[in-house]
């Protein structure tokens, strides 16, 4: 493990659920820019608009819940000490 050849050994890990409220009309195409520059760098820019507009219909029924969509992230948090 990368935190052993480093130097650390780790005591405990966690995998944290922690669902992202994308506010407004345009959070989840705002999130899909944030996170999608490794797509958009791969299609000429004058498309970026509909690509956004297409992972927002397809991701909508996934991440919608009442009236608010949401990221589902999820962190790892480690804690670790020098061996």
């Amino acid at each position: 493990m990368a935190a052993e050849r480093n130097g650390l050994e780790v005591v405990q890990a966690a995998m944290i659920y922690r669902p992202t409220p994308l506010e407004g009309d345009d959070g989840t195409r705002n999130w899909a820019w944030m996170f999608g520059q490794h797509w958009l760098s791969q299609i000429p820019a004058e498309q970026h608009r509909g690509f956004l507009q297409r992972v927002e219909l397809v991701a909508r029924p996934d991440l919608l819940r009442d009236t608010t969509s949401y990221a589902h992230d999820r962190r790892i948090r480690v804690q670790s000490r020098n061996i």
